[in-house]
């Protein structure tokens, strides 16, 4: 877990590259009809939620959603593979 691991610049960069990964994720259901306002608050669930995990284990995280789902996920599933990923499964 990265928490309290990182300077303000990794941190700044840490959720640079957990809002791409969200935006990546999500891009595939993009909805037109979403305001930018509400963009950026979506962006910002998901930095929040994926903030204590490393960059591979969310990457990890990410393929595995890709590989196996046709569903928009939630930060909540994402979460939960990054937990899988972090505990070697």
């Amino acid at each position: 877990m990265l928490r309290g691991a990182l300077s303000i610049d990794s941190f700044a960069a840490h959720s640079e590259f957990i809002a791409g990964a969200a935006i990546s994720l999500v891009a595939h259901y993009y909805d037109p009809r979403l305001s930018n306002d509400v963009q950026d608050v979506v962006t910002d669930d998901w930095i929040a939620t994926l903030e204590p995990f490393s960059e591979r284990c969310i990457r990890e995280a990410r393929r595995r959603w890709i590989d196996r789902e046709r569903i928009r996920p939630t930060p909540a599933d994402i979460k939960a593979l990054c937990w899988q990923v972090a505990a070697g499964h």
